[in-house]
C-alpha cells in the first residue's frame, strides 16, 4: 500500500520575555499564533511495495514526524488466497471472509528493520527533531486486533518490536509491562498526544476503546495542558473519543481539521 503522509501545518505561539501566563488565564485570552511549526504524520508503509514521499517529505523540513499506525503490515493472506486473482483476494478483505494470518515479534521485528533499511526513510528520519508514533491493528499484530486478540506476554512483544524501531529508551513508561505506547510529546510549542487504541481495546464499544489507565492518564494530561485550541488535528477515532469523553475545551476554529489514520492529536500551545 502507498505510504499516506499528512502535513500538518501547525502554528505555535512563541513564549516572550514578559509574557508568561498561567494555563488558567491562557483560555481566557489566548493570543494567536505566530511561528510556524511543521508536523508530518503518516501510516500506511508497506514494506513490500514502493516508497516514493519519503524524499518528498525531506525536502518539506519537518520538525517532527509521527507514524500514525501501520508501519509495517505483518499479518499476510492465507496460502490459499495467494493463488488467487487479486480482484478475488480484494473481495475477501473487504467482506472480512478470510482471516488473515497474525504477526508474530520476529516477523514484526524483521519488517521494522526493512523499513530502517530504505535509504530514502533514513534521510529523512534524519532530518527531523523528534521521530515517534503507534502502531494501528496490522503492525499490532492482525487486522482488527483488540486488547483480546493476544495475550499480554505477546501484545508487549509486539509492542517493543516497534518500541526497538522507534528507539525509545528502555527505561521509558511505554516499556512497562501491561502497558499501551500512549505517550505526550512537545514539539517547540505543540502538545502531540499520541493515543493507543488497540492494546487496552475491548471487543465491543460498550467494553471501551482505551482502557482505565490510559483514560485517566488522557483526562489529566488535557486538564494539565495550556494547548491553544484555535487548530486541531486528530483522528477520526479519537476526535469521536474525546468529543464524547474527555473534558470539556473551548470550540475549535472553523477551519476543517485535518486527519490522518491512527489516534494522534496535536495542539499548538499557547505561549506562557
Amino acid at each position: 500500500m502507498i505510504l499516506l503522509a499528512v502535513l500538518v501545518a501547525a502554528y505555535s505561539s512563541r513564549a516572550r520575555a514578559g509574557g508568561a501566563k498561567s494555563a488558567a488565564s491562557t483560555h481566557q485570552a489566548v493570543a494567536p499564533p505566530s511561528a510556524t511549526t511543521r508536523i508530518h504524520i503518516g501510516s500506511c508503509s508497506d514494506t513490500h511495495e514502493p516508497q516514493p514521499l519519503w524524499s518528498v517529505l525531506e525536502k518539506r523540513n519537518a520538525d517532527a514526524f509521527f507514524w500514525g499506525g501501520d508501519i509495517v503490515y505483518g499479518d499476510r493472506d492465507p496460502a490459499v488466497l495467494k493463488k488467487r486473482p487479486a480482484w478475488y483476494r480484494n473481495a475477501q478483505e473487504l467482506f472480512a471472509a478470510a482471516k488473515p494470518v497474525a504477526a508474530n515479534a520476529s516477523v514484526l521485528d524483521a519488517l521494522y528493520r526493512a523499513q530502517e533499511k530504505n535509504e530514502a526513510y533514513r534521510r529523512y528520519a534524519s532530518s527531523v527533531k523528534i521521530l515517534d508514533g503507534i502502531y494501528d491493528d496490522h503492525d499490532f499484530g492482525v487486522d482488527n486486533s483488540h486488547g483480546r486478540t493476544f495475550d499480554r506476554a505477546t501484545k508487549d512483544a509486539h509492542k517493543n518490536a516497534l518500541l526497538d524501531f522507534l528507539h525509545v529508551p528502555s527505561d521509558d513508561a511505554r516499556r512497562r509491562r501491561g502497558r499501551g505506547v500512549w505517550a505526550a510529546r512537545r514539539v517547540d510549542d505543540v502538545d502531540v498526544v499520541l493515543l493507543d487504541g488497540r492494546y487496552h481495546r475491548g471487543r465491543t464499544a460498550v467494553e471501551g476503546l482505551l482502557g482505565e489507565a490510559q483514560f485517566r492518564w488522557l483526562e489529566g494530561h488535557l486538564r494539565a495542558s495550556a494547548a491553544w485550541p484555535g487548530r486541531r488535528s486528530s483522528s477520526r477515532r479519537s476526535r469521536f473519543w474525546l468529543r464524547r469523553s474527555a473534558p470539556r475545551r473551548p470550540r475549535a476554529s472553523s477551519s476543517s481539521p485535518t486527519t490522518a489514520r491512527g489516534s494522534c492529536a496535536c495542539w499548538p500551545t499557547a505561549a506562557r
